[in-house]
């Protein structure tokens, strides 16, 4: 017997059986057995579905000390196929309001729009992304300030006189 597929292609018929890589590919082809002298016979349809594989992204984890420079926000991926790398399109976002030590770390999350982005190598549409926020933990100074002061003592002389303060350290 000739088993042949329809790939949907202008309706032809061809021996080679459908293949599916990527999740776009996926789709149901029609399948025959013909053989001379029997009724040519459809069978039961091929479905070939690729489903997503989920992937996690998680926001690293960030600390600083107060008066350090606010650092860049990274993410690492987990569990996308070997040799493929992800890009993004989006922003990682952290509302660190006015950068000052807290008790409580900051969240790093994703922006609205933050999703995989199509490059040579890898295809958003094959990963469905789980998403883990980050901490960005700002701690106190712990440094010493130092100041150092100079004041004035003196008899009346009608002039003005002031005392300084330094501080170092900061």
């Amino acid at each position: 017997a000739k088993i042949e597929y329809n790939t949907g292609l202008l309706g032809s018929w061809s021996t080679k059986a459908p293949s599916v890589k990527d999740v776009n590919d996926s789709g149901t082809y029609k399948v025959r057995a013909t053989k001379k002298g029997y009724e040519t016979k459809e069978v039961d349809d091929v479905k070939l579905e690729v489903i997503p594989k989920e992937a996690v992204v998680t926001a690293e984890d960030k600390t600083i000390t107060f008066g350090d420079a606010i650092p860049e926000f990274t993410k690492k991926a987990e569990d996308v196929v070997n040799g493929e790398t992800p890009d993004y399109k989006g922003k990682l976002v952290c509302d660190y309001g006015s950068g000052k030590p807290s008790t409580t770390p900051y969240v790093i999350t994703k922006s609205d729009d933050f999703a995989f982005k199509d490059t040579d190598t890898f295809k958003a549409s094959n990963y469905t992304m789980i998403f883990t926020d980050g901490k960005f933990t700002i701690n106190k100074n712990a440094a010493d300030l130092v100041t150092n002061t100079t004041s004035y003592s003196g008899t009346y002389d009608g002039a003005e006189h002031s005392g300084s303060v330094t501080v170092t350290g900061i």
